[in-house]
């Protein structure tokens, strides 16, 4: 014999179960929709701190073309072939001008920086009014500032081609004199340096490429007529 009712097997849930399990539920759409909100707001603030931190670097990066440094190196390329258009038999015509300059270039760099015999026997070294270890430390602060400005801008383009800076505000921060610079002053004396390589297929590819590097702003920075 027993104690106690058993209860029957068909008798319906308790009424609060119906509430708890709706409780159950609401709590777990409300816990994944949080988390799709913290996950959301994660993703911006990483988002917006990624680009505060490239802009920031691109703003402390930019300054370096501001420096005393960089308008030093502008002016000493500037200055030397200013003094080389007052050699005798210096060209008028602005392309041979250019083929003259980077003539010079190799010549004066190669010996005086990278120790190459180009000595000549005509007058050319003896323009400079220099003694020559002035000529040695003249002919060196030249070739770093080529340098600085070829490093430069090389990572102004590394910045643009790795979408570290929009390519868009490039024209709003250099135009055609940027790009009049890099042809006319920057490229001769970098394709002197670049000529004075042993091996002339490795002096080729550097000016091709210098060539390319001013092509590539040039297309950026001076709008098309």
């Amino acid at each position: 014999m027993t104690t106690g009712v058993e209860p029957s097997k068909g008798s319906p849930p308790r009424a609060g179960a119906h509430l708890e399990l709706r409780i159950a539920i609401l709590a777990l759409v409300i816990s994944f929709i949080s988390a799709g909100l913290t996950a959301g707001f994660s993703y911006w603030q990483v988002h917006e701190a990624g680009r505060m931190s490239r802009w920031s670097v691109w703003s402390n990066f930019l300054a370096q073309y501001d420096s005393d440094d960089m308008w030093q190196s502008k002016a000493t390329m500037r200055r030397y072939l200013k003094d080389l258009r007052r050699m005798p038999g210096a060209p008028q015509d602005k392309d041979e001008f250019q083929n003259f300059a980077t003539d010079h270039a190799e010549r004066f760099i190669g010996h005086y920086v990278y120790y190459r015999n180009r000595a000549t026997d005509d007058s050319d070294y003896e323009f400079f009014d220099k003694d020559e270890t002035s000529k040695e430390r003249y002919f060196s602060e030249l070739d770093r500032c080529r340098r600085r400005v070829k490093t430069f801008f090389e990572q102004v383009m590394l910045f643009t081609k790795n979408d570290l800076v929009d390519e868009r505000g490039l024209g709003e921060r250099w135009g055609r004199e940027t790009v009049e610079f890099l042809r006319n002053v920057w490229l001769p004396i970098e394709k002197g340096q670049n000529n004075t390589a042993d091996d002339k297929q490795e002096a080729d590819d550097e000016n091709a490429q210098s060539d390319e590097m001013v092509e590539w702003f040039a297309k950026r920075l001076i709008a098309p007529r």
